[in-house]
C-alpha cells in the first residue's frame, strides 16, 4: 500500500486490478427518492479553528486522490501542526484492513456499501455523509456494439457488459439500477464484474474486452474537464465514450461517499476536524471539480 504525505510532496495513484464472479446480491434498502443530503455544507468562515497538531493518517480511495491532494493543502494551512500521512489504494483493499485491525485515523469510503459493513462490525464513528458520485454508462470509442442507451445493454448483439462486484458500492448500486429499468435479468447472464471500480473502466478502454460499463461518473466527468490536477483520471478515461450520465434522467442514482474515525485510533480530534473540513463550502467546490455531486447539489436518490 502507498503512503504519501500530502504536503508538497505529490501524490500517488495506485490501481489494483483483479476479477471476481458475479452472483445476484441481496436487497438493501435505499432512500426515498429525491432524499435531501444528509445535512449542508459547513461554512468554513464560521467554523470555529480548533488548535490540533500530530501525525492525521487517512486512508484514502484512489479516486479521491486528486481532489483530497489540494483539499488537505488547504486544511494544513488551517492546522499547520497537523501531518496528514495518506494511504492510497483501493476501497476494497482499504476497507478488509480496517476490518482486521487497521486504525487510521479517517477512512474516506466512494460508496457506503463497504462504510455500512465497518460500521456494523463496530468500528468506525463519527460519520458523515460529505459528497456523492453518480454512475454511467460507457462504451469503446469505436462502440462496435451500437449502443445508445440503457436499455441497449439487453439486446443480444451485446455480449459482455462489465459491473462492479457483489458486496461493492458500485455492484450493488448497478444492480438496483438494472433491476428498476426491468434489465438486470437480461443483463446478468452477460455480465463480468471487476472486484475493483477503476477496472470497470479498463475493461472498456484500455483492455477492450466488454461491450459496456457501468462505472462512476467522477473519473469520466474530471477526466474531460482537462483539468493538470486530474490527469490519473485522463489515463482512466482513454478509449472510452461516454453514453449516458446515471445520476439524471429516468433510470438513476447517486451514491453516497462517507467519511469517518475508526475507534482507537490515535488522533479522532483532528480527524473528526478534517471530516468537517470535507463538507466545507471549499472543499465541496474542489469535489465538484473533480466530478462528484456536492451536498447541496441536485441529486437522484431511492
Amino acid at each position: 500500500m502507498q503512503s504519501v504525505r500530502l504536503s508538497a510532496q505529490g501524490v500517488v495513484l495506485m490501481v489494483a486490478v483483479a476479477l471476481a464472479g458475479c452472483r445476484q446480491p441481496a436487497t438493501r434498502p435505499l432512500a426515498a427518492p429525491n432524499a435531501a443530503a444528509v445535512g449542508p455544507a459547513k461554512d468554513a468562515e464560521k467554523a470555529e479553528t480548533p488548535k490540533l497538531s500530530g501525525k492525521l493518517n487517512v486512508f484514502v480511495p484512489c479516486a479521491f486522490v486528486p481532489p483530497l491532494a489540494e483539499i488537505t493543502e488547504a486544511f494544513t494551512k488551517e492546522h499547520p501542526q497537523v501531518e496528514v500521512i495518506e494511504r492510497a489504494e483501493n476501497v476494497e483493499v482499504l476497507a478488509p484492513r480496517i476490518e482486521k485491525g487497521a486504525k487510521p485515523d479517517v477512512f474516506v469510503c466512494i460508496g457506503d456499501v463497504e462504510m455500512d459493513r465497518l460500521q456494523k462490525a463496530g468500528v468506525v464513528e463519527d460519520r458523515e455523509d460529505f459528497c456523492f458520485v453518480g454512475l454511467t454508462l460507457v462504451v469503446p470509442e469505436a462502440n462496435p456494439a451500437k449502443i445508445q442507451k440503457l436499455a441497449d445493454l439487453a439486446r443480444p448483439n451485446v455480449k459482455t457488459v462489465a459491473v462492479g462486484a457483489e458486496g461493492t458500492s458500485p455492484g450493488h448500486y448497478t444492480r438496483e439500477l438494472l433491476k428498476e429499468a426491468g434489465l438486470w435479468e437480461k443483463v446478468a447472464p452477460k455480465a463480468v464484474c471487476p472486484k475493483f471500480p477503476s477496472q470497470l473502466l479498463k475493461l472498456v478502454g484500455a483492455l477492450n474486452k466488454a461491450d459496456a460499463a457501468i462505472a462512476y461518473a467522477a473519473c469520466l466527468r474530471a477526466g474531460r474537464g482537462g483539468r493538470k490536477k486530474q490527469d490519473q483520471y485522463q489515463t482512466l478515461v482513454q478509449g472510452i465514450k461516454v453514453v449516458q450520465f446515471l445520476d439524471e434522467g429516468e433510470y438513476c442514482q447517486s451514491v453516497p461517499c462517507p467519511a469517518a474515525t475508526v475507534k482507537g485510533c490515535k488522533n479522532r480530534e483532528a480527524g473528526q476536524a478534517f471530516i468537517d473540513f470535507l463538507r466545507t463550502k471549499a472543499a465541496q467546490e474542489v469535489l465538484r471539480n473533480s466530478g462528484f455531486t456536492g451536498l447541496s447539489d441536485a441529486k437522484c436518490l431511492r
